[in-house]
């Protein structure tokens, strides 16, 4: 049997205090079980250090970073990471990744197997043209 894995490992800049809240606000989710993220959130230099090497949920992170956004003192107006969806074992389909920036009141998603399906449709419409 395969293991499907969400890796996420990025910093969120911000100030000292704002750092503690967030770091906080995660802990606070994780207590209260509503939120079976299991994410590492420690304080960095530059703001939060987020990291989840097996099983981050993305959506409910991303909620999280809404919420923490919405009060604006000593916080960036947005945050943007990376996350890899990656697989035990060498299946079809199992591997990508995506992106998401996340702002107080939206946030805007993209993956890899979007950014491929519109590169493949986009490069097969060329070549159809000048076979044509």
């Amino acid at each position: 049997m395969a293991n499907n894995y969400t890796n996420i490992s990025f910093i969120v800049p911000c100030s000292e205090v704002a750092a503690e809240t967030l770091i906080g606000a995660i802990e606070t989710q994780e207590e209260a079980g509503d939120y079976g993220l299991s994410i590492h959130a420690e304080l960095d230099d530059d703001g939060v250090w987020i990291c989840h090497d097996e099983s981050a949920d993305i959506e409910q992170l991303v909620e999280i970073l809404q919420e923490w956004l919405a009060e604006p003192e000593g916080r960036p107006k947005f945050v943007g990471f990376e996350f890899a969806q990656v697989c035990s074992k060498p299946r079809l389909n199992e591997f990508g990744g995506g992106a998401v920036v996340v702002t107080a009141t939206s946030s805007s998603w993209t993956n890899t197997s979007e950014w491929l399906r519109a590169k493949v449709a986009e490069t097969e419409a060329i070549y159809a043209k000048v076979a044509s």
